[in-house]
């Protein structure tokens, strides 16, 4: 089974410090790093931990230490010279990240099924490099099942490893051993295992992307919703399940070089889903983003998340509630989109499903989940859901240009 160091687990832990530089080698003149200093410097040259990982670096300014610093590249050989950015907050790190990280993300569900569809035909594909099956496997046993949702530990279980947390818990310390069981079932961890195992195959076996994902034949291509980037005001929009034929093993090449360029996509995605989660000074609100791979039957349905803090102004004395989106496209039911809204004390869940029937089916449980909600201690508010799509727009009026670019 293909393993990741540190540094390599952390590689995209850092969409704010520019282009996922944990290694020297990724840094250019201008790099942004994010360090600890391990050890006072010894002619110049200082011991610092850099995303995960032990770097020696010239500096030319007193430290102490255990002291955290966010230093620019300034030279590179033969040693990297790092200069200090005494203020961070003046750096505008968010806008370079997103320029990098917009053009490149893509949905989660074409890398998903290429690997279940991968995974479908290793009996019969003899040259599949056992790291990249090793690395396919593990991610998809990975994934939470739709049974394990079921439960309020599954749930708490499947958003702790959804990927977006994968930093906090490396960070919160510890042996290497308990590092490696913490990240073994974590989403984003398992995608750069698999990410770095197709890296790492000869060239020969590295094709460019030639086959296109198609939605699957039960969704329409015109009635499914367009995939926007994951930004803080951007709410939840199901996507449309993918549908990806099993490799032949004369296109295996290809086939693999499809996967390499799906995969570095939903890392992508998912550092936007990690950015939107930074308050700004336009838009101060606990808010997250994330997108869960949840297996069913065999498939892998993607559910759009977006929690929230509300600012509570009508009853003094209470505190702010809290707001959660999902949106999903379940097998044989359509499009669904739920809102549960937690308001003084009072939990509110409102259902819209694209499908009359799915309503109709939702209808007539709505009086089990109520009870089932009283049973818990949870004081339920109204509870309803109507045929059709959840209205208002998909996203929040721009509070600020996105970025802003000067030639």
């Amino acid at each position: 089974m293909i393993d990741i160091d540190r540094a390599q687990r952390v590689a995209a832990l850092r969409p704010l410090a520019a282009a996922n530089a944990s290694q020297p080698a990724d840094w250019r003149l201008g790099t942004m790093l994010h360090a600890q200093v391990l050890e006072q410097p010894d002619s110049g040259v200082a011991s610092l931990r850099i995303g995960g990982a032990i770097h020696d670096a010239r500096i030319s300014f007193p430290v102490a230490k255990g002291e955290r610093l966010l230093l620019e590249v300034v030279d590179l050989d033969p040693i990297p010279m790092l200069r200090p950015l005494r203020d961070p907050g003046s750096v505008d790190v968010v806008g370079p990240a997103l320029r990098q990280l917009l053009p490149r993300q893509s949905g989660m569900g074409a890398a998903l099924a290429r690997v279940e569809a991968l995974m479908a035909a290793q009996q019969d594909l003899a040259d599949l490099p056992p790291p990249v099956l090793a690395a396919a496997r593990q991610l998809l046993q990975s994934l939470p099942t739709r049974e394990a949702l079921a439960t309020p530990e599954g749930v708490r279980a499947a958003l702790r490893n959804s990927g977006i947390l994968l930093e906090a818990k490396l960070l919160a310390g510890g042996t290497e051993a308990e590092a490696d069981a913490t990240v073994a079932g974590d989403f984003k961890a398992n995608l750069l295992r698999l990410a770095e195992a197709l890296r790492m195959l000869p060239a020969r076996t590295r094709g460019p992307a030639t086959l296109s994902p198609q939605p699957a034949p039960q969704t329409p291509p015109q009635t499914a919703a367009p995939l926007l980037p994951p930004l803080r005001r951007i709410h939840p929009a199901a996507q449309a399940p993918i549908a990806i034929d099993p490799p032949s093993a004369g296109l295996l090449d290809a086939y693999l070089g499809d996967l390499e360029t799906e995969v570095s996509a939903a890392l992508a995605r998912l550092q936007l889903h990690q950015l939107a989660a930074l308050p700004s000074a336009e838009d101060p609100r606990q808010l997250w983003l994330l997108e869960l791979p949840v297996r069913d039957q065999g498939a892998t349905d993607v559910w759009q998340f977006r929690i929230e803090e509300e600012p509570q102004r009508r009853t003094p004395g209470v505190g702010n509630g809290w707001r959660v989106e999902m949106a999903v496209e379940l097998p044989d039911l359509g499009t669904l989109t739920a809102v549960v809204a937690l308001r003084a004390g009072r939990v509110s869940i409102s259902f819209w499903a694209e499908q009359a029937a799915t309503a109709a089916l939702f209808n007539a449980h709505l009086q089990m989940l109520e009870a089932r909600l009283d049973a818990a201690g949870i004081t339920p508010g109204r509870i309803s859901c109507r045929p059709g799509t959840a209205p208002g727009n998909p996203t929040d009026p721009p509070r600020a240009p996105l970025l802003e670019v000067t030639a």
